[in-house]
C-alpha cells in the first residue's frame, strides 16, 4: 500500500514539474541562447533581440548616471576606476543577456516551443504515464 501510495506520489510530482516547467515561457536565458544558435530562428528576429537588449542596456546606462556620480564623487580614488569597471563589464556583458531573454518572446512562437521540447527532450508538451495496476479512488466514476 506505501508503494503505490509512493508511486502515486511520485507520478503527481513528475507531471506538476514538468507542467510548471513547460508552462512557464520566457524565463530561460539557456532558451535564449539555444534560439541564438538554432539556424530555424530567423535573422530578423535575432536582430530585433540584439536592438532591445542594447536599448535596454542604453536605458539602463542612463538612468545609473546620477548613482555613479555621486559615488565618482564621494570617492574620487575608488570610485572612478569601480565605476568604469562595472559599466565596461556591464555594456559589454547586459547586451547579450537581454537579448537572449527578449529572444523567446521575439522569435516565432512555434519555433521556440520547437527547441523547448528538443531541449527537455520529449516529443510533445503533454506526458502520458500510464495507470497501471492502481485502483480507482473511493466513489470515482470508472467506466
Amino acid at each position: 500500500m506505501l508503494g503505490k501510495l509512493a508511486l502515486f506520489a511520485g507520478k503527481r510530482l513528475v507531471h506538476k514539474t514538468v507542467a510548471k516547467e513547460t508552462q512557464n515561457r520566457g524565463h530561460d536565458l539557456k532558451l535564449g541562447f539555444a534560439l541564438f544558435r538554432d539556424k530555424r530562428v530567423p535573422v530578423s528576429s535575432k536582430l530585433v533581440a540584439i536592438a532591445l537588449g542594447i536599448a535596454g542596456i542604453v536605458a539602463l546606462d542612463v538612468l545609473e548616471i546620477p548613482a555613479e556620480a555621486l559615488v565618482a564623487l564621494a570617492l574620487p580614488i575608488i570610485g572612478i576606476p569601480l565605476d568604469i569597471a562595472v559599466g565596461g563589464i556591464e555594456n559589454v556583458v547586459g547586451p547579450f543577456l537581454l537579448s537572449a531573454f527578449a529572444l523567446t518572446f521575439v522569435a516565432p512562437k512555434e519555433i521556440v516551443d520547437q527547441v523547448r521540447r528538443e531541449r527537455i527532450g520529449g516529443e510533445g508538451l503533454i506526458i502520458d504515464v500510464p495507470q497501471e495496476n492502481v485502483a480507482p479512488r473511493r466513489g470515482a466514476f470508472v467506466s
